[in-house]
């Protein structure tokens, strides 16, 4: 016949609490702001834009040259424009025979 044990007694299992996160930097700056009627996204947003208008900013400047070299290229496009019309309308070809000038840099 076999032994019967008697089980063990072992302490009620006790839920765990739910930690409590630790509040976030962030999270603690927007609540205090907010209680301060302070708006601190607006806040940024300016100063991210600042930012970003200083950048293109220098980016535009350190791109000036290439940029005035494809402005004064669309200038002349422009103005030759109505020079390359009249030529094809005299007969002249756009397209076909080489200028003298090309054929002994491309031979």
């Amino acid at each position: 016949m076999p032994v019967r044990r008697t089980p063990r007694r072992t302490a009620p299992v006790e839920e765990p609490e739910e930690e409590e996160v630790p509040e976030s930097r962030r999270r603690r700056i927007l609540r205090i702001a907010d209680v301060n009627s302070v708006p601190v996204l607006t806040i940024l947003f300016a100063v991210f834009t600042v930012a970003a208008v200083y950048l293109s900013g220098q980016l535009i400047y350190h791109l000036r040259d290439l940029l005035l070299l494809g402005l004064v290229g669309g200038f002349v496009t422009l103005i030759l424009n109505p020079v390359v019309v009249s030529l094809q309308h005299w007969g002249v070809k756009r397209r076909g025979e080489r200028w003298p000038l090309s054929r002994s840099s491309h031979s």
